[in-house]
């Protein structure tokens, strides 16, 4: 699964954490999977354009997707986002369920270490062979 082809959830089972929010103004954020039972990748998903976010700092198991309809309302009403806002997304793990308001949310898997350098960072010691996967999450219609 290479490319950067949308869709419209992404899954994953694995036990993610909140690994940096960057920026003055929390303008980014990243989630870094462990390696699990002795995978060989982790996963990286980065939010760019941070507006606002409502997140648990460790999800076991992660399903991110687009708010739409009564769920993006009830998103713009209870924390006052303007009435025009579009780029929700819903983070669900375990029963719980929070959100970033923020660019569309893209991931990167790589056969590469949890504590080595992120995946989004352009001179990290990784190479386009460690990467086994990549995409993004559609938005909202």
């Amino acid at each position: 699964m290479t490319g950067a082809e949308p869709v419209e959830a992404f899954r994953s089972e694995r036990h993610f954490r909140l690994k940096s929010v960057e920026g003055l103004t929390h303008r980014s954020m990243r989630f870094t999977s462990e390696q699990d039972g002795g995978l060989a990748t982790r996963v990286e998903i980065y939010f760019g354009s941070v507006g606002l976010m409502l997140v648990y700092p460790e999800m076991e198991g992660l399903v991110i997707r687009p708010a739409c309809g009564n769920e993006l309302r009830e998103v713009i009403a209870k924390h006052g986002l303007p009435d025009d806002t579009i780029d929700v997304y819903l983070l669900e793990s375990g029963g719980r369920q929070g959100f970033v308001q923020s660019g569309q949310p893209h991931w990167r898997e790589a056969a590469v270490a949890y504590y080595e350098p992120s995946l989004f960072f352009s001179g990290g010691p990784w190479s386009t062979e460690d990467l086994v996967a990549s995409g993004m999450v559609a938005e909202a219609d």
